[in-house]
């Protein structure tokens, strides 16, 4: 659904992530109101999350990351987020079970 929150989506991270994202909504997260930084690539993660086995325990491993990083503006203000659809990949695929 729409407004279900990162804190509902990933509760395992609830705990971990940053206060600020517990509350954001899947569809703030794909109209880039997030308030997650711009990027999340691989220069910058280098040694948070592993880069091999599957795809599963990779998404796992760089939402959970992710989601205590620094925001990279407030909530609800427009900053447009790869990182942030790399998110939304990640809950798509949860939620598909793949």
């Amino acid at each position: 659904a729409w407004d279900r929150t990162l804190a509902q989506i990933f509760p395992e991270f609830a705990d971990s992530m940053r206060p600020e994202y517990r509350g954001v909504t899947l569809a703030a997260l794909l109209q880039h109101r997030s308030g997650l930084p711009r990027s999340g690539g691989a220069a910058e993660r280098t040694n948070a999350s592993p880069s091999t086995g599957t795809l599963v325990p990779q998404r796992r491993a760089f939402a959970h990351w992710l989601l205590r990083q620094t925001p990279g503006g407030p909530v609800g203000r427009y900053l447009y987020s790869n990182a942030g659809y790399a998110l939304a990949g990640a809950i798509l695929a949860r939620s598909a079970g793949a």
